[in-house]
């Protein structure tokens, strides 16, 4: 069942941001709004399956209206005259609506209100409600806006990340009071739910969670480890989303430096972490959190740990296995027993069984019934019932349910769209279609099939349809990638709107890479997307990534390029991987690379690589120690960035020159070199960038006893840092504070 979906509004007077909401969820507010205008008997027809072309239908006295409820990012003349079509086809003379009304979320052109008018052919019976229009309706109800859309005022925060439990939960009313009574027993809270796929393990610890959450305000992280995909998450992937909770752009260690910023950001918290889907021991071992906070864990696999309490989740009882089913499909009535029954007590199986009777109206539930048959294995309870759910669909859907499979986690509908080739109109149609039939879940826009799901979809994927679907799932988030890394790259506000889109896309961008290195010697597309990829998230991905990973990520890349001759490409991810291992503290071995970054760029005639190549070789011989020769790279790669007008190149070569020079000594150049980064890092909005700068000079201040302008410099940072929430803040603050006390002191 589709759930409600809360998007956020900046404030009274912003737009409403309608095309956030899920199409189902839409269509509710529609109903609300229906209700509060004053119309009677009002209805939803979308959401059971029988609406004919009507969203929403309602009665003014003895007139029947028919409202069209549409979240769209436009709306045509064609889409109204199609709607209108599909009325007329539908309904019987007897049941044509007296007035239709268009509740859309986009502007409609008066231009196509005047041709919709016309072929609906009485213009004062056919209404719009729509854009801005729309917008103010809503809004003289406060009742809609707070059901629907998050109030500035409610929390919105990354720290508070636990989805909404099944609208449908019943029952496991013994199992919640064994688990409770598990978490009063202090220390750190360690639960365990295990059980096989589809027997409601997340439900069950959604529930839980929302009824512990207030005894942890500090955060509640949720996070599914993939524990039945081909890639399960690894411990680094899973504490540096913890951290990255906190501390958003923190670029973090690897091994045991990780752990200890994974406990440390935990200690002394009240913090909640749920994780779901877990693979086994070795995955969860890890991951265990300090006193004071509390693990929830979901696993098909039985294992232990110190101080876990397990709970081993059976099937539903009869009593409320029937309640499920007639809480989603009440007309499956008397035979609710018999239905639970064929469906092995299995709440994956039930809610597919009742969502499949909503969806199609015209089956009844005795052929239903017939069609589940008797006799099977529990173990295949889910399948047997999903393969029914999916024969009941059409070819076209039964299709685009198949390419599903090629998504490992959840999406968005633009991103079905885009591996369907489908418009939005028609792929919202499909994706609402699969909610309501429980075949797959949908929450605030976001999609996912249930493993269980998943492997069905796959196991029917024809390998034409797999091939073609995994190449254009690996197409789209190549492009999500480098959407990120661009939103990174424009610095302010949108360095954490970059960083938290491949967050919420990562394991999808990783599976799209994984498919392009695994075929990139058979297949020329997937060679140049396993190169294309490096370059698209080559901000994002030095951050996010821990060196090891991408250093596998640049080698796949490498031999990409190297597959696809692509000279260019080769050279800048030799550089990358000089990075890398500079980053691991191997400077010879990224020296090595630089200098065959550098003879292909020299070779080709790449100056922006050369210049990237040069500062890279100039830094890893400051490392060294080795001073006048960084001077001599960095003062080349100036050169060049000037040359081709790069000016976030040219601010980082003399933020390298101001370092080289305070080596030496050399204090006015340095300050010369740190004042022209900071003036480029503030014309190019690099916040990140200003902050070390300033950082910079204030040291070069201190060095000369202008303690006053060093503190004012020093604290740039220091607010930059404690607004993105970034772990050093209080280090830098203290020594900023610190030289303030020296000046009071004179």
């Amino acid at each position: 069942m589709a759930t409600k979906s809360k998007p956020p509004v900046t404030g009274g007077t912003h737009p409403l941001p309608f095309e956030k909401l899920a199409p189902l969820e839409f269509e509710r507010l529609c109903l609300w709004l229906v209700e509060r205008e004053g119309f009677e008997r009002a209805e939803a027809l979308g959401q059971s399956g029988s609406e004919k072309g009507q969203d929403v239908r309602a009665w003014r006295g003895d007139r029947r209206f028919v409202f069209q409820c549409k979240r769209v990012r436009e709306f045509a003349a064609a889409t109204g005259r199609k709607e209108i079509a599909k009325l007329r086809r539908e309904l019987s003379p007897a049941e044509q609506p007296h007035e239709l009304v268009f509740v859309v979320s986009a502007e409609v052109s008066a231009d196509a209100r005047a041709a919709i008018r016309s072929e609906w052919g009485d213009e004062a019976t056919c209404h719009f409600w729509v854009g801005v229009e729309l917008d103010q309706r809503v809004k003289r109800h406060p009742e809609i806006v707070r059901e629907f859309f998050h109030l500035p005022s409610e929390p919105h925060s990354p720290l508070r990340q636990l989805p909404a439990p099944p609208a449908d939960f019943v029952g496991r009313t013994e199992d919640l009071a064994a688990l409770r009574a598990s978490a009063k027993k202090g220390g750190a809270t360690i639960c365990g739910l295990q059980g096989q796929g589809g027997v409601g393990k997340t439900a069950l610890a959604l529930v839980l969670a929302h009824e512990m959450a207030a005894d942890f305000p500090d955060a509640q992280i949720f996070l599914d480890l993939q524990g039945v995909s081909e890639r399960p998450l690894s411990t680094y992937d899973a504490m540096a989303h913890v951290v990255r909770s906190f501390y958003p752009e923190a670029k973090l260690p690897e091994g045991v430096h990780l752990a200890a910023a994974y406990r440390d950001v935990l200690a002394g918290q009240r913090v909640l972490l749920l994780m779901d889907n877990a693979s086994g021991h070795d995955q969860v071992a890890p991951l265990m959190p300090p006193a004071g906070c509390a693990l929830l864990v979901t696993s098909r696999q039985k294992f232990t740990l110190p101080g876990l309490a397990v709970r081993d989740l059976e099937l539903l009882p009869e009593k409320d296995a029937c309640a499920l089913l007639l809480g989603i499909a009440g007309r499956i009535g008397d035979r609710a027993g018999a239905i639970a029954r064929l469906c092995g007590y299995l709440p994956f199986a039930l809610r597919i069984a009742a969502g499949s009777l909503m969806e199609r109206p015209d089956l009844s539930v005795e052929a239903f019934e017939k069609r589940l048959g008797r006799g099977k294995e529990l173990a295949a309870m889910g399948e047997k019932v999903l393969g029914i759910a999916v024969s009941l669909l059409t070819d076209a859907f039964q299709q685009r349910f198949r390419h599903l499979a090629v998504f490992a986690g959840d999406f968005d509908a633009p991103a079905a769209g885009a591996v369907w080739e489908l418009g939005e109109e028609e792929t919202d149609e499909t994706l609402g279609a699969f909610v309501r039939g429980s075949l797959l879940e949908g929450k605030e826009g976001r999609y996912k099939l249930h493993d269980l799901a998943r492997a069905f979809a796959a196991s029917r994927l024809t390998e034409e349809e797999k091939a073609r679907g995994e190449l254009r799932h690996a197409e789209l988030y190549c492009g999500m990638l480098g959407e990120a890394d661009g939103l990174y790259m424009q610095g302010n506000e949108h360095i954490l709107t970059g960083l938290a889109l491949f967050d919420r896309e990562r394991h999808q961008i990783a599976a799209g890479q994984a498919w392009a290195e695994k075929n990139l010697q058979v297949r020329e597309e997937a060679a140049r997307l396993a190169s294309r990829y490096l370059d698209a998230g080559a901000y994002v991905l030095s951050l996010r990534l821990s060196p090891r990973q991408w250093i596998a990520w640049l080698e796949a890349g490498r031999e990409g390029a190297q597959w696809a001759k692509d000279r260019a490409a080769e050279g800048r991810h030799l550089g990358n991987l000089g990075l890398a291992y500079f980053d691991l503290g191997e400077t010879p071995r990224a020296i090595e690379y630089y200098k065959q970054q550098l003879a292909i760029t020299s070779e080709i005639g790449d100056r922006r690589g050369e210049g990237n190549g040069l500062g890279n070789l100039g830094n890893a011989y400051y490392h060294l120690g080795e001073t006048r020769r960084a001077i001599e790279c960095h003062d080349a790669a100036l050169v060049i960035s000037r040359e081709i007008g790069d000016r976030r190149a040219e601010g980082q070569d003399l933020g390298n020159l101001g370092n080289a020079y305070a080596n030496l000594g050399e204090t006015r150049r340095a300050i010369e070199c740190y004042e022209q980064d900071l003036a480029i890092a503030r014309e190019i909005g690099d916040r990140r960038g200003e902050g070390i700068a300033s950082w910079n000079l204030g040291d070069e201040y201190e060095k000369l006893g202008e303690l006053a302008r060093a503190v004012e410099m020093m604290q740039l940072l220091v607010d930059f840092e404690r607004e993105i929430g970034h772990p050093d803040a209080e280090k830098h603050a203290a020594r900023a504070e610190a030289i303030r006390a020296r000046l009071a002191g004179g």
